[in-house]
């Protein structure tokens, strides 16, 4: 606590007595210049401390004024949080999940501004206690001035207090948040723990169980052979599991969060890439890759619309681009000036990407087109040099040899399917004629509003007018609404009460069930409960946007016809088909076909792999339909050229990757159950890519470094001997040793005492059984640890450290310290006001004498 110093002024006048001469002296006595000078510093030192005085209440109405605004907060947080629960749809999600982290941050922020705020306040008016010497009046008041001089003394030492209570509150509240804020996630993450730990156990009972099986068979070949074929029944049965799994994998990553996502990630590389300029000479690229390159950087950020313009012009013959000049990066990118230092760094990274992925995904495509693989650039190409690795080029070399062996059936193949397109076609826009409907935006389903009106108009009939003639009128009426509808999309068939309708009141062979007075009773009572809700008699008022792709589809409904003979020909991007992803024929006026039918082919569609037009051109012209494969030599000394900048990359990895773990923090919910789904498809048969489509793909999977591992010390746990398919393949290796072995297992055995490994032949698996109950039991301890911790967090709040409670609890008890130190404080104010003016009052009342 500061030490006071006072000054006490000694008055010259006190018990002198002046004497009067014929000289009037004017000057005045020092004893009364330093009173008068006292005074006046007194009440500019009041003066002052007032002033503090009035804007710390001023702050203290703001702060008031502060708190509510930061309750209001804390209620819009607690109501997205509600609509986060509340909400399914992805998108929502993403909304409501960037507006509450946006509110936190702005509840931080008002948190410390009002401290900060406070603090200023109460600095001020400590400032003006300081001024307040008021000893050095006169002796007469020196006991107002030793009261005076206690009471500031008590209120320096509350306001410091005052200032320690506030400062703990601020920590309790900031404790608060960072407990929030640090475990936003520990749910999502034990929860991934246990599904992990799950997956293990699964796997772990499984061999437990399959052992336990053996142990019966030992010696018994017979019986041996045929657990065998149980296991391998058992390990083909993985295939068709692990396309299940993906194609859920797949469905999420469709998802408009996670799109929301992607393009977030993508959008910060690309501003990354911003500080950009290279040259790249046009004598660098060969013309025949030319339009390729051009494709694969006329997206890039660093390239603004019409950019390109000036190193790229199309052919006026082809329509293919090709280079002019030599290309240079832009001077600016946005609003940023580019800066030439790690130029390269900016500027190569991206292209070297963008030029390797596209070459190397497009050699992939035609590769997996050409062999019905399933693999992807790095399994083709040598990562260091970027060169097709010589096992498959050879495989490429030998097919180009091959294909002409069957191109005579894959040409039948493929026209009798452009036949079924044409004619599939035809069929749908007829009934789409019949049908007078195609699409809301264009107008009205008149006929739906027709039959919705009739339904509707007899349901409204007097009991008297809903005669046996009118209820046979309105049934023909439906069913040739029916007919109609069911020829386009199906859309009646599909409806929920169609089969009911139709299974009870349609004409049959055996007479009209509405002449039957009983089954027309019912029928006016079926028509009551769907007039409200016709479609779920006649189907939806629109036709489907969107229809899944059904294999041997042999319906009538002609929309589906098409789009499935469409698919079959082309294939898509998905199996999910709609009015984006159909090929239309072109056809002459009435739906005439060309005399050449493959001329109703458009020129600009690109066959999906696997597709008979696919197989089509493959057959036919090689070097045309497979340009990456044809000019790869080309491609790779491009990428050598480009590739000098290599020395680079990591620098701007680091900082790329420093990017993109802010917009993984930001995602974690949604990324959670990707990186989990990511992981399961994985571990059913340890494939990195399905269908030439990457398993492990979302930037900072945790588990990706596992993937490649079988030791911890490459990053954690391995996973790539933890498949469904590695246990069944080590089983069936177990037991094949076994026959090879006149019935007896071959175990390895490790002794930790000698840390060497043995080899034993046995016919009893007991021990093989003990060990592996062990780690059953070792596992499930695993998953009820992770649950207790789940379990108290989201019951106590608890995250294995604090109690989210206890640190609540703990804002309160500082706030309430807060309140009782402003009490004392408010006290301490009054009783030194009171003195100041009693002290003011009584000073001025004094007039020294003459």
């Amino acid at each position: 606590m500061r030490k006071w110093t006072y000054l006490v002024a000694a008055l010259l006048m006190g018990g002198v007595s002046t004497s009067l001469t014929s000289c009037i002296d004017n000057d005045e006595p020092a004893g009364i210049t330093d009173l008068r000078g006292a005074k006046a510093e007194f009440i500019r030192a009041k003066a002052e401390y007032e002033a503090a005085l009035t804007a710390i209440k001023l702050v203290q109405v703001d702060i008031k004024k502060q708190e509510l605004a930061r309750e209001e907060i804390m209620t819009q947080i607690k109501e997205l949080e509600l609509k986060i629960t509340e909400a399914k749809a992805e998108k929502e999600i993403a909304e409501f999940t960037a507006q509450k982290d946006l509110l936190v941050e702005k509840y931080k922020k008002a948190l410390i501004d009002a401290q900060a705020e406070t603090a200023g306040a109460e600095e001020l008016l400590i400032e003006a206690l300081n001024k307040l010497e008021i000893t050095k009046l006169t002796d007469r008041n020196n006991q107002f001035a030793k009261e005076i001089d206690d009471v500031r003394g008590e209120l320096s030492t509350a306001l410091g207090d005052l200032r320690d209570a506030r400062l703990e509150q601020f920590n309790a509240e900031k404790d608060l948040m960072a407990f929030d804020s640090e475990n936003k996630y520990y749910k999502a993450e034990k929860q991934l723990d246990i599904a992990i730990d799950q997956h293990d156990l699964d796997i772990m009972q499984t061999l437990r169980d399959n052992y336990v099986e053996l142990n019966k068979t030992a010696g018994d070949l017979k019986a041996l052979a045929e657990q065998k074929s149980k296991l391998e029944a058992q390990k083909l049965a993985l295939v068709k599991k692990e396309a299940d799994a993906f194609q859920k994998l797949l469905e999420m990553r469709r998802s408009e969060s996670f799109i929301a996502f992607s393009n977030t990630i993508q959008g910060f590389k690309l501003e990354q890439d911003k500080d950009t300029t290279f040259v790249l000479k046009a004598t660098e690229v060969d013309p025949s890759i030319q339009n390729e390159l051009y494709d694969a950087i006329k997206s890039l950020a660093i390239h603004t619309p019409g950019y390109l313009d000036d190193f790229f012009k199309p052919n006026a013959n082809t329509g293919d681009y090709e280079m002019i000049a030599d290309y240079e990066s832009p001077a600016e990118v946005g609003s940023d000036k580019v800066v030439v230092k790690n130029v390269e760094d900016k500027v190569v990274d991206p292209i070297i990407d963008a030029v390797k992925a596209k070459y190397q995904d497009g050699y992939a495509n035609e590769y997996n087109t050409m062999f019905g693989a399933s693999l992807t650039g790095s399994d083709l190409f040598d990562e260091v040099t970027g060169k097709v690795k010589a096992s498959y080029a050879n495989n490429v070399k030998a097919e180009l040899e091959r294909l002409q062996i069957n191109k005579a059936d894959v040409e039948t193949s493929f026209k009798d399917a452009v036949k079924t397109w044409i004619n599939s076609y035809n069929a749908y826009v007829k009934a789409l004629k019949d049908y007078g409907f195609y699409k809301e935006n264009y107008g009205e389903n008149k006929e739906f509003i027709d039959i919705e009106e009739s339904i509707q108009g007899y349901d409204a009939l007097d009991a008297a007018d809903k005669t046996e003639k009118a209820a046979i009128a309105l049934r023909d009426k439906i069913v040739a609404y029916a007919e109609l509808r069911n020829a386009v999309d199906g859309g009646t068939l599909s409806a929920p009460q169609w089969g009911l309708f139709d299974a009870t009141y349609t004409k049959s062979a055996s007479g009209d069930p509405l002449k039957d007075a009983a089954t027309l009773a019912t029928f006016h009572t079926f028509i009551a409960g769907i007039a409200n809700n016709v479609d779920q008699l006649v189907g939806s008022a629109t036709l489907p946007d969107n229809i899944g792709y059904v294999a041997g589809y042999d319906g009538d409904a002609t929309m589906l016809q098409f789009y499935y003979a469409s698919y079959e020909l082309f294939g898509a991007t998905s199996t999910t088909l709609n009015k984006a992803n159909v090929i239309v024929p072109l056809l002459a006026e009435g739906g005439t076909a060309p005399t050449e039918i493959t001329k109703a082919i458009p020129e600009d569609v690109e066959p999906y792999a696997g597709s008979k037009y696919a197989n089509y051109l493959f057959a036919t012209d090689f070097a045309t339909n497979a340009p990456f494969i044809y000019n790869i030599n080309k491609w790779t000394a491009l990428y050598d050229t480009l590739n000098g900048q290599a020395d680079l990359i990591a620098e701007r990895n680091k900082g790329l990757q420093d990017a993109i773990d802010k917009v993984v923090a930001e995602w974690q919910d949604e990324l959670v159950k990707v990186w989990t789904a990511e992981l399961n498809v994985y571990l059913i048969r340890g494939n990195k890519t399905i269908d030439g489509v990457n398993v492990i793909t979302t930037p900072d999977n945790p588990y990706s470094p596992y993937l490649d591992t079988t030791t911890p010390e490459n990053g954690g746990i391995g996973y790539a001997d933890r498949t469904e398919e590695k246990a069944l393949d080590d089983q069936i290796a177990l037991v094949q040793n076994a026959l090879d072995n006149d019935g007896k297992f071959r175990i390895v055995t490790y002794d930790p005492a000698t840390n060497k490994y043995d080899t034993e032949e046995t016919s009893d698996l007991t021990g093989k059984i003990e060990t592996t109950e062990s780690d059953i039991i070792d596992k499930q301890k695993d998953i009820e640890k992770n649950q207790l911790l789940l379990d108290q967090f989201e019951k106590l709040e608890f995250d294995g450290t604090e109690y989210r409670a206890i640190l609540a609890q703990k804002v309160e008890d500082e706030k309430a310290n807060v309140a009782n130190v402003e009490k004392v404080v408010e006290v301490y104010k009054k009783n030194l006001q009171d003195l100041l003016n009693a002290y003011e009052k009584g000073s001025g009342s004094e007039t020294p004498a003459e």
